[in-house]
């Protein structure tokens, strides 16, 4: 591991003296980094069965593991008035009490009648945090 990232810096320290062409050099570090990451998602799933074994946090071979549970994410996108940029802030604050509250459920506002659908909510994906122990 060690040795690729000094490749990647040396190659990064002769594009700045213009001795390689920063194009290639980026399209390659480009390439690498998704190539990188389409393995990542590969072993991820068992990264993160392996990490069930520990607490939350933990230090295995010089990187420290943290286990992070899925969060909510809510999403208003499917809500028509949302794209109203002078009602934004009120839909916000009512729309995010709808979905503190009312899980799936259409609400109506009191106020006008107007009926407001329930915002989208949506769970990220379990992860695994990893940084170099120091």
């Amino acid at each position: 591991m060690q040795k690729a990232i000094e490749h990647y810096e040396d190659l990064a320290a002769r594009v700045v003296e213009g001795e390689v062409d920063a194009l290639v050099v980026y399209a390659n570090i480009s390439h690498t980094i998704k190539a990188l990451q389409a393995l990542e998602e590969v072993i991820k799933e068992k990264a993160i069965k392996d990490a069930e074994l520990y607490e939350k946090k933990f230090t295995h071979f010089g990187y420290t593991f943290e286990k992070l549970a899925p969060r909510r994410v809510v999403s208003y996108k499917n809500v028509p008035q949302w794209a109203d940029l002078k009602a934004r802030q009120e839909r916000i604050e009512k729309l995010a009490l709808t979905a503190a509250t009312q899980f799936g459920a259409t609400i109506v506002d009191e106020e006008t009648g107007e009926v407001i659908p329930a915002a989208e909510i949506k769970f990220t994906k379990e992860s695994l945090s990893v940084k170099p122990t120091k």
